[in-house]
């Protein structure tokens, strides 16, 4: 992958890696949601929200010469994301619920209740579907990996989250066909839709509580997946696919911030505990499952151990990587970039870190120089060959699960 020398280099804090400035100016830039890719096939152009005046618009920015354009000219009133990015009055596209098709090479957007697809080959839009009236994409989406189908979230006008929802949806639209099928339905306003391989996803929050709902394409429904396994405690919040299983990091559980690997067909598990002083956590997206990396907001912890809701004050993130993990004696974390201050409300602020094709760099979100919200990439190549975790130690009853606390060293 090519990067241009026009874009800013400067050292991550902390640790003095060479992190690369893509965005500037704007109020804040984000790339799509991080567990879908963000970077085109050929790995040149990069995908990306841009907030700026109460209007959320897509851009692309091609890494190699810098050159930057336009995808949506959108202007809805509805673009807000409740309650995660709530913004009464924002208009543009429906935040954080664009996809990227790396097969087919267009991006999707809901404007609105339509959905929109921008080629980026011929640079054209056309509309796909309008939802009807009384309903509203509500949640994050998805595209299969072989570029066949969209996988999207949507739920009666109105729902809110923690609050009863009757006939939210995961759908499946058909790009060949433009057919859609129901995967399922819930009561609950589910908000995060990924796949796993080209025909199941995996779907967040059940009714009630957080945990890991999956479903095949055949439409048969969704099974709970980590609840009720022997020994399984706490509840997962963010999963993310990988070739070797489903990544996740728990809360509300009793050795603190848990993290590990799930097998969602056999049900089997490895898990190990974050340092104790971890915060609110997001588990890094590597497609291959190798590496192992976590971003940590450094805001309060409540009671449970979850963290508390980020605001729109100065707040400090941290990222961290797994250097080895012995089952049945020790985790070893080491940093990857110090405390890194960014100001912004909502989901603006967090890094949301996800590692390129290639394994050479990690793509994320952090403050500028001014702590706006902005792109960087962090070069993470001295860490292609690492991959501490041997899958053989899933087990279904979590026989090599760790639970004492893993040891950050400096």
């Amino acid at each position: 992958m090519q990067i241009s020398h026009h874009f800013r280099r400067l050292s991550a804090p902390g640790t003095d890696r060479l992190a690369i400035q893509l965005t500037e100016g704007s109020e804040a830039c984000y790339p799509l949601y991080y567990f879908i890719p963000s970077l085109s096939k050929d790995c040149r152009r990069l995908i990306y929200h841009c907030y700026e005046n109460g209007t959320v618009q897509l851009r692309w920015l091609n890494l190699e010469t810098g050159e930057n354009r336009a995808i949506s000219h959108a202007d809805s009133p509805e673009a807000d994301w409740r309650p995660w990015q709530a913004e009464p009055g924002l208009r543009g596209v429906r935040d954080y619920r664009s996809v990227l098709n790396r097969e087919r090479g267009t991006v999707l957007y809901f404007e609105g209740n339509r959905l929109d697809s921008y080629d980026l080959g011929t640079e054209k839009t056309e509309s796909l579907f309008w939802l009807p009236p009384d309903r509203e994409p509500t949640g994050q989406n998805a595209a299969s990996p072989d570029g066949e189908w969209l996988y999207f979230i949507d739920a009666p006008v109105g729902s809110e989250y923690n609050k009863p929802c009757q006939g939210a949806r995961v759908v499946a639209y058909h790009f060949s066909s433009g057919s859609q099928r129901v995967l399922f339905e819930v009561d609950a306003p589910i908000h995060h839709v990924m796949p796993f391989g080209n025909h199941h996803v995996v779907v967040n929050h059940p009714a009630g509580k957080c945990g890991m709902m999956f479903a095949s394409l055949d439409g048969s429904g969704y099974s709970l997946l980590r609840d009720g396994d022997p020994g399984a405690e706490g509840q997962v919040v963010h999963q993310l696919s990988t070739q070797h299983g489903l990544a996740y990091e728990t809360f509300y559980h009793p050795a603190g911030a848990v993290t590990g690997l799930y097998d969602p067909f056999e049900r089997k598990r490895l898990e190990f505990c974050l340092p104790t002083h971890f915060g609110y956590t997001h588990t890094g997206w590597d497609p291959e499952g190798r590496l192992w990396f976590w971003e940590q907001c450094n805001v309060p912890r409540n009671r449970m151990g979850a963290g508390v809701a980020a605001g729109s004050h100065l707040e400090g993130h941290t990222m961290t990587y797994l250097e080895q993990l012995v089952p049945g004696e020790r985790a070893v974390l080491k940093p990857l970039v110090g405390n890194w201050p960014v100001e912004s409300p909502g989901q603006r602020p967090h890094f949301h870190p996800q590692l390129l094709p290639g394994g050479e760099w990690i793509l994320f979100t952090a403050g500028d120089e001014h702590f706006r919200p902005q792109i960087f990439l962090l070069d993470v190549a001295d860490l292609r060959s690492l991959d501490p975790l041997d899958r053989s130690l899933l087990h279904s009853d979590g026989l090599n699960d760790l639970h004492t606390p893993a040891l950050l060293k400096t």
